[in-house]
C-alpha cells in the first residue's frame, strides 16, 4: 500500500491529507481523577465517561442517548465489577431516571437516562463511585428550543463562501449549531441566538440543491436550498493510496474522484474505527457521502434507498464455548487472587529464587508412584471447590511426568498413548513455547511439567453440552503460600470417558485429538504467569493479551508441523484459530479487541488471534516474549514493547487484515511472511456491505477499539463527497479515537 502527501485545501477548517507509511497518531484525551485512600481491599478507582456527553434536547424530553460511565482500577486501567455509582443532578433543569446508584456490570460500566426540564439551558450531571467519593466525572446536556431556520443569503456561492443565516433559537456558542449542507457540516464563524455566519464546506461539489440546516445536537430545523456554484478540490488518489480523516470535533470531509484507472471502476473501502482504549465504552460515529455525476448543470445524483446489506450467512459460532469460558474465568481467578495479595488480604508470596515449595515432590517422579493432586471442580461453594484425588504416574518424559487419576473410567488409553503425550509436550510444544515466551517455574524441583489426566475435567461440563472443556492451567498452583495450591507446575486434562460415567461420552481418540492444542496455550499461560507473576512480582497482562499470546503459541506449534505428511497434525493446532478469526471477520463492529472482562466470545478471541498474529509478523517473534516478561499490560506493554502508538498500530493492523493478499509485499498493511487469505480458507471472509453512488447518510456504533469495514462506489467519472461525525454529525465523545481510513482500492 502506498500513500502521498498531499496538500491542506485553503479555507478547510476539517481537511484530510493522503499518508505516507505512517499515519499520523490521534489524540486522546482520558480523563483521570484524583486518588484517595481506599478501605483495605478496595483499588484505587477512576471513572470515566464513555457516552451521552454533551447532548441537547427540547423541553420535557428525554435524552435519546443514556449517561454511560466506566469504572476502572487506577493503576491497571481494568474493569472495576459491581461498584455502585451516584448519579446527581448538580446544575439545571432535569431528572434521573430510574434509581440515583447504579451498579457497574463486568466491564464497569453503568449507565443512566436523562429527562430534561422546562428551564432553558445546561445541565451538570456527576457521577461519583460512592467507595471513593474522589473518583467522579462530570456530563454536561443542554435544554434548548427548536433551531429554526428562516433565511440564508446569498442562495449562491462558491466552496469557501461565507453565508448569513437567519433564524430562532440558534446558540450563542458557536461550536453549539451544527450547520449542514447536505449532510456535510459546515465551519460556524460567529453565532448569536438569531444569525450565524458559516463556511460553505470546502469538498462540497457544485451542485444545485445543497440542503442546509442547523442543529443542536439531534435537535434541528428545516431546511433551505442552497447552489454550489463551484465545487472544492479533489483529492487526487491512485489505487492502494490512502487517506485519513480524523477531527475530534467532527466534521472532517474529503472529496474523492471516482474516474477510472486502466479501465477500472474507482473502488473505495473505508474503514471507520475507534482507536479508543476506554475498554467497554462505546461510541455513535455518522458518516455521509454526497455523489457528484460530474456534469455541472445537471440534478444531484439520485439518493441511494439504503445502505446495500451484506451477503447473509449462518454464524459459525456454537451457543456455548465451554473451554474458553472456563478458561477466562480461571484467568480472572488468578487476577482475583494477586490482587487480594497485593493488597495485604492474602498471605506473602513465595520469594523468588526460594527453595522447592513445602510438600511438593523431591525428585522427578518414576513410573508407577502414586501422589495426590487437589483438582479445581468449577464449584462457587468456597468451602467445596476442590476435588483431592489419588493419581499415579504413568509415563515420564524430559519435560512431562503424565498422571492418571486412579478414579479414571474403564476403555481409557491404550498402550503407547502417554507416550506419545510426552513426546508431543517435549517437542515441539514445550521447546517452541519456552524459545518464544520464557520459561516455566520449577517450584516443585522435578524439572518437567505435571500432565495430569483427571474425570474431574470431564464433569467441570454439564451433559448435553456442544462444546466442553477439555483442560486447564491455574495459576494457584504457582502460589504455594495458598490453600490448595499443588506447590509445582501443572496441567489437568479430561479422560476417556467412552461410557459417558462422568459427563458425555469422550472416546480416546477425541482425547488425543483435543489435548494437544489446550496443552499448547495453556503451558503459555503457565509461562505468562511464572515470567509475570512469581519471577516479577506483577500481575497479570489483560485477558486480551493473555488469550492473544496463548493463541500464538498454538500457531508457532502448527508450524513446527511442517512436512506435509504432518499437515493432519498441524491442523489439530490451526484449526480453532482459523474458526475464531472468521467468526470475528463476519461481525468486526461487534467486537473489541480489547474486551477485558466477561467470559470472552469466540469472535473476540478471534481479534486477539489475528492482532497478536500481526505484530509477530511486522516486529519478529521476539516481541511475544517481550510482551510476556514484563509487569506492563494491556495497550500500554504493545506500545512500550512495539515503539508505536497504540492507535497507529490498530490502523495499519484493520488495513493489514483486509489488504494482505499472502504475496511477497511487504510494509505496515500486510502480514509479510504469513498468507492470511489461505490461512483463512474463505472467500467469503468479508462480508462487507456497499454505498454509493448517490447520496445518503447513517449512524453506526463502535466499540473502543473496534471498526467496520464499508465499500464505497463513486459515481463513474464524477465525485464523492465523504464526511464523518460522532453522534448527529457533531463531536465525537471525548477518548474515542475516531479515525476514518480511506483506501483507494481500484
Amino acid at each position: 500500500m502506498t500513500g502521498r502527501r498531499g496538500a491542506r485545501p485553503a479555507g478547510s477548517a476539517c481537511s484530510a491529507r493522503v499518508r505516507t507509511v505512517l499515519a499520523m497518531a490521534v489524540s486522546l484525551t482520558l480523563a483521570a481523577c484524583a486518588r484517595e485512600p481506599v478501605t483495605p481491599g478496595l483499588d484505587p478507582l477512576e471513572i470515566v465517561v464513555a457516552g451521552g456527553e454533551e447532548q441537547h434536547g427540547t423541553a420535557g424530553t428525554e435524552l435519546p442517548d443514556p449517561l454511560r460511565v466506566i469504572v476502572r482500577k487506577a493503576d491497571s486501567g481494568l474493569p472495576a465489577e459491581d461498584i455502585t455509582v451516584r448519579w446527581v443532578v448538580t446544575g439545571g433543569d432535569a431528572e434521573l431516571q430510574g434509581p440515583e446508584a447504579t451498579i457497574t456490570d463486568e466491564a464497569g460500566a453503568t449507565e443512566i437516562t436523562l429527562r430534561l426540564g422546562s428551564t432553558e439551558g445546561q445541565v451538570t450531571i456527576v457521577a461519583t463511585v460512592v467507595e471513593q467519593e474522589s473518583a467522579r466525572a462530570e456530563l454536561r446536556a443542554w435544554v434548548v428550543g427548536t433551531p429554526r431556520l428562516t433565511s440564508v443569503e446569498p442562495l449562491e456561492a462558491p466552496v469557501g463562501a461565507t453565508l448569513v443565516l437567519g433564524g430562532q433559537n440558534f446558540s450563542p456558542v458557536a461550536d453549539q449549531n451544527l450547520v449542514y449542507f447536505s449532510n456535510v457540516r459546515a465551519r460556524v464563524l460567529q453565532a448569536s441566538g438569531t444569525r450565524l455566519e458559516v463556511e460553505v464546506p470546502t469538498c462540497l461539489p457544485q451542485r444545485d440543491d445543497v440542503r442546509v440546516r442547523v442543529a443542536l445536537g439531534a435537535v434541528s430545523s428545516g431546511t433551505i436550498g442552497v447552489a454550489v456554484t463551484e465545487g472544492g478540490p479533489i483529492e487526487p488518489m491512485l489505487p492502494g493510496q490512502y487517506v485519513d480523516l480524523s477531527d475530534p470535533d467532527g466534521g472532517a470531509c474529503v472529496r474523492l474522484p471516482g474516474e477510472r484507472v486502466d479501465g477500472e471502476p474507482a473502488e473505495y473501502i473505508i474503514i471507520p474505527q475507534m482507536t479508543g482504549t476506554i475498554a467497554g465504552a462505546r461510541y455513535p460515529m455518522s458518516l455521509a457521502w454526497l455523489g457528484y455525476s460530474g456534469v455541472a448543470t445537471a440534478p444531484p445524483v439520485p439518493s441511494a434507498t439504503t445502505l446495500t446489506a451484506p451477503v447473509s450467512r449462518p454464524s459459525l459460532e456454537p451457543a456455548t464455548d465451554a473451554q474458553g469460558t472456563f478458561d477466562l474465568r480461571l484467568r480472572e481467578e488468578e487476577a482475583g487472587l494477586l490482587e487480594r495479595r497485593l493488597a495485604g488480604g492474602g498471605p506473602a508470596p513465595t520469594p523468588v529464587g526460594a527453595a522447592r515449595a513445602p510438600g511438593a515432590p523431591a525428585a522427578v517422579p518414576t513410573v508407577g508412584e502414586s501422589r495426590t493432586f487437589w483438582v479445581f471442580n468449577g464449584s462457587d461453594d468456597p468451602d467445596a471447590r476442590f476435588d483431592q484425588i489419588t493419581a499415579t504416574a504413568r509415563h515420564v518424559s524430559a519435560r512431562a511426568v503424565v498422571y492418571v487419576d486412579d478414579a479414571s473410567p474403564a476403555g481409557g488409553f491404550e498402550a503407547g498413548d502417554l507416550e506419545d503425550v510426552g513426546a508431543r509436550f517435549d517437542a515441539p510444544i514445550h521447546a517452541r513455547v519456552t524459545q518464544t515466551f520464557g520459561a516455566p517455574t520449577d517450584l516443585d524441583g522435578n524439572d518437567r511439567v505435571v500432565i495430569l489426566f483427571t474425570p474431574v475435567v470431564n464433569r467441570l461440563t454439564e451433559r448435553n453440552s456442544n462444546s466442553f472443556v477439555g483442560g486447564f492451567f491455574y495459576g494457584r498452583d504457582l502460589l504455594p503460600e495458598l490453600s490448595n495450591s499443588n506447590a509445582g507446575e501443572v496441567f489437568y486434562a479430561l479422560v476417556p470417558d467412552p461410557n459417558a460415567v462422568h459427563g458425555d461420552a469422550r472416546t480416546r481418540r477425541q482425547v488425543l485429538d483435543v489435548v494437544p492444542s489446550i496443552l499448547a496455550h495453556e503451558f503459555q499461560h503457565m509461562v505468562h504467569f511464572s515470567e509475570r507473576v512469581v519471577r516479577m512480582g506483577g500481575s497479570q497482562d489483560a485477558l486480551w493479551v493473555l488469550e492473544g499470546l496463548a493463541q500464538m503459541a498454538e500457531e508457532l506449534v502448527a508450524r513446527d508441523y511442517t512436512a506435509p505428511a504432518d499437515s493432519a497434525e498441524a491442523e489439530l493446532f490451526r484449526d480453532g484459530n482459523r474458526r475464531r478469526s472468521l467468526l470475528y471477520l463476519e461481525q468486526p463492529d461487534t467486537v473489541s479487541l480489547i474486551v477485558s472482562s466477561g467470559s470472552g466470545s469466540l469472535a473476540e478471541r478471534g481479534a486477539g488471534f489475528l492482532f497478536m498474529l500481526y505484530l509477530h509478523q511486522q516486529d519478529g517473534p521476539d516481541v511475544l516474549g517481550r510482551l510476556t516478561r514484563t509487569t506492563l499490560t494491556g495497550t500500554a506493554n504493545i506500545e512500550a514493547q512495539t515503539g508505536t502508538t497504540w492507535e497507529e498500530l490498530f490502523s495499519r493492523w484493520t488495513t493489514a487484515v483486509f489488504f494482505d493478499r499472502g504475496d511477497d509485499a511487504t510494509g505496515p498493511f500486510t502480514y509479510p511472511d504469513f498468507d492470511l487469505p489461505r490461512f483463512l480458507q474463505s472467500p467469503l471472509v468479508f462480508n462487507v456491505p456497499t454505498g454509493g453512488p448517490g447520496d445518503f447518510a447513517f449512524t453506526t456504533e463502535l466499540r473502543a477499539s473496534s471498526m467496520r469495514y464499508i465499500r464505497l462506489l463513486p459515481p463513474d467519472g464524477g465525485t464523492l463527497t465523504l464526511t464523518m461525525g460522532g453522534a448527529h454529525g457533531g463531536p465525537f465523545t471525548s477518548g474515542a479515537g475516531a479515525t476514518l481510513r480511506v483506501v483507494r482500492r481500484f
